[in-house]
């Protein structure tokens, strides 16, 4: 499972800053919830409550380590071995990836893997 697309991606410095910032407290993951970058629809206040709790219990090393490291490697010659069934999964509504994604498909990839549209779907979304 990867949050993103193999190569590096450099974003604004805007959405650095509210990467970086996202955990740090309640305000800012009701926040980042709220922009409606993540959802397709609010989510019911139990998920909401669910969302703030997991968001809020990593630890600083690992609630660093996308923006900090992972979002900026290459490893695009490492997903050209990936040796088992996948699935790319992308949903109609991510304003992120949904693009980028399935007019790419993921630079790498065998072609024999395919790209699955969830209509509807942004990465928080539980169903």
């Amino acid at each position: 499972m990867a949050p993103a697309q193999p190569t590096p991606r450099r974003n604004p410095e805007e959405m650095r800053q509210g990467q970086l910032h996202a955990y740090d407290n309640r305000e800012n993951v009701l926040t980042t919830i709220g922009s409606g970058r993540l959802t397709a629809r609010p989510p019911s206040p139990e998920i909401l409550e669910q969302i703030v709790e997991d968001s809020m219990s990593g630890s600083h090393e690992a609630t660093m380590a996308y923006p900090m490291e992972s979002i900026l490697e290459d490893i695009s010659v490492e997903v050209a071995n990936i040796n088992v069934p996948t699935v790319l999964l992308a949903g109609e509504l991510d304003q992120v990836e949904f693009n980028r994604t399935t007019q790419d498909r993921s630079p790498g990839l065998p072609s024999e893997r395919r790209v699955q549209d969830h209509q509807g779907e942004r990465p928080l979304d539980p169903d």
